[in-house]
């Protein structure tokens, strides 16, 4: 299982008309007969969904979270950052941030 959580910045509110659904891809590649398991994930952040930083900045922000879990829930990998995009850009229709994670982790048998 992949979790991926997207967070804009508090104060944030969604443009109305706008395509605030975020995008998540997530393919998951076991190669035999290595305990290796790649996860590859690629997440789509529309801007319209975020909303200048606090203290008259000119960046927006939004927060990443990532984790991977087996199926018993398990954590056996996790990630996480922070992401800042330049203000003039929450006025253009239709953008959006990519974020792609690569989570390369071992299987114990």
């Amino acid at each position: 299982m992949v979790a991926v959580v997207g967070m804009p910045q508090p104060g944030a509110e969604l443009r109305a008309q706008e395509d605030t659904a975020i995008g998540l891809t997530a393919v998951r590649f076991y190669r035999t007969p290595g305990p290796e398991t790649l996860v590859d994930v690629f997440c789509r952040i529309p801007l319209a969904t975020l909303a200048l930083l606090a203290g008259g900045s000119r960046e927006a922000g939004y927060r990443v979270a990532v984790s991977v879990r087996d199926s018993s829930g398990l954590e056996l990998w996790n990630r996480s950052w922070s992401q800042t995009v330049a203000g003039s850009l929450l006025g253009v229709q239709g953008a959006s941030s990519a974020e792609s994670i690569f989570a390369l982790y071992t299987t114990r048998l």
